[in-house]
């Protein structure tokens, strides 16, 4: 299982445990404003035109950060369990498709935010004055885990 002392190892350690409190205080963050909006529209019949274009935001973060805690973390459904019930040729055949689609999805995912993010940089959030480009760095921010798991993968697989 995990290798004790790998420097790839210690930096995912740190950026999981890095996404999980990312998206708990984003999860708080959103109960906190979704729960003043409620207050304050049926007790004083007024109503935050930002809510929900911020908690677009935080949840689309919360969604795409906390994948990379999953993946990650390893505490995602694994492939290995299909693979493993070929015979050994085609086991290593099987793995180097997976790791070929998963690289290749994570560089997809980094070249898509990249588009998204131009694409998007010229537009403002009708009631917030951000750019609604941030929508795209959590897409990146994926990718780039995606790619990052597949380096630790193989570091441990020829590490065997």
């Amino acid at each position: 299982m995990k290798e004790s002392g790998s420097k790839m190892d210690a930096i995912t350690n740190w950026m999981t445990f890095a996404s999980e409190w990312f998206c708990g205080l984003v999860g708080l963050i959103i109960l906190l404003i979704s729960l003043s909006q409620i207050v304050l529209r049926v007790g004083f019949n007024v109503a935050l035109p930002w809510v929900f274009e911020l908690t677009a935001l935080l949840a689309v973060y919360a969604v795409f950060i906390g994948s990379v805690a999953l993946i990650l973390g390893e505490r995602t459904a694994q492939v290995r369990l299909f693979v493993d019930m070929f015979p050994g040729v085609l086991q290593k055949i099987l793995s180097a498709i997976v790791t070929i689609s998963a690289s290749a999805m994570g560089i997809l995912l980094i070249y898509g935010g990249w588009v998204y993010k131009g694409v998007l940089s010229t537009y403002t959030m009708s009631n917030l004055p951000l750019s609604s480009s941030l929508f795209s760095y959590p897409i990146i921010l994926f990718g780039v885990s995606l790619i990052w798991k597949v380096l630790l993968s193989a570091n441990r697989t020829r590490a065997r």
